[in-house]
């Protein structure tokens, strides 16, 4: 199971003026979050992110992000 496009709220895909860089951060930092709360373990979370747990391990510590 991956997180579709679609399934991201429409005020994410919306930059308003923000740059790119910071855009993406957020994007990433709330799909992170969304997986998390999803799933009972970082690697399910990692495995439908489509990405490796140390990679999801490495974001959430940047984004100082814990599981729920």
């Amino acid at each position: 199971e991956h997180i579709q496009f679609s399934e991201v709220p429409k005020k994410q895909r919306i930059t308003d003026g923000k740059p790119l860089k910071e855009t993406l951060a957020s994007l990433e930092k709330e799909m992170i979050r969304e997986a998390l709360g999803r799933h009972r373990s970082i690697r399910e979370a990692a495995r439908t992110l489509g990405v490796t747990h140390t990679l999801l391990l490495n974001r959430m510590k940047k984004y100082r992000l814990e599981q729920t």
